[in-house]
C-alpha cells in the first residue's frame, strides 16, 4: 500500500488507481519495491502500466529507497508505526474477506512453497491474490528484470541469514 501510494504521488494518480505493485522479501531496508507489474486504473477505464508514467530511475533510486526507509522514517518523525501498521493489517484483512478484484494482486509474506526459488518454509513476501474464501495463493509466472533479480536475492539472503541465526538461538536454549 505504501510503494502504491508513493507511485500514485509521483504519478498523478490516486492510491487506490493502482495495483499490482510487488513488494517483495523482507520487511527490513532490503525489501523491494517491484512496479514492473503495477498498472493505474483510471476513471475513463483506461488501465496503463505504471512504468509508462514513472521513469524507471526514479523508481529503481528513489521509490526503492523511500520505501525502504519509510518505517525508520515514521518512527523517527512520530516514534510510532501504529496508523501505518493499522493500515497495513486493514488491508490485509479486507483482502482474506473479499477477495482481491480480478486481475490484480497484493504482497503477503507467507511461508515459502518453492516459488520464484525461495525455499521452502521462508517467510518472503510475494504477490498473491485470495479467493472470495481467503485462500491465498501465490502469483507464480511473473516475469522478472535482471535488476528485479538482483534486489530479490538481496533481500531472500537477509531472510535466510536470519532464519539461520534464529535457529541457532532455539537450538542453543
Amino acid at each position: 500500500t505504501e510503494s502504491s501510494g508513493i507511485n500514485a504521488e509521483y504519478g498523478g494518480a490516486t492510491t487506490d488507481e493502482v495495483s499490482n505493485v510487488v513488494v517483495w522479501g523482507n520487511h527490513s531496508a532490503t525489501m523491494f519495491p517491484d512496479i514492473s507489474h503495477a498498472v493505474v486504473h483510471r476513471i475513463d477505464d483506461v488501465v496503463r502500466p505504471v512504468v509508462e508514467v514513472v521513469d524507471e530511475q526514479w523508481a529503481r533510486d528513489t521509490l526503492v529507497k523511500s520505501v525502504r526507509t519509510r518505517y525508520s522514517e515514521i518512527m523517527r518523525r512520530r516514534g510510532m508505526t501504529t496508523m501505518s501498521t493499522g493500515k497495513a493489517i486493514a488491508d490485509h484483512l479486507r483482502f482474506w474477506t473479499r477477495g482481491t478484484p480480478v486481475g490484480q494482486f497484493v504482497s503477503m509474506a507467507l511461508p515459502s512453497k518453492g516459488a520464484y526459488a525461495i525455499d521452502e518454509g521462508i517467510f518472503f513476501s510475494f504477490p498473491v491474490q485470495v479467493n472470495k474464501y481467503g485462500e491465498i495463493s501465490v502469483v507464480s509466472n511473473l516475469r522478472l528484470s535482471p535488476f528485479a533479480v538482483e534486489m530479490i536475492n538481496e533481500t531472500y539472503k537477509e531472510l535466510k541469514e536470519e532464519a539461520k541465526e534464529a535457529l541457532e538461538i532455539a537450538e542453543a536454549l
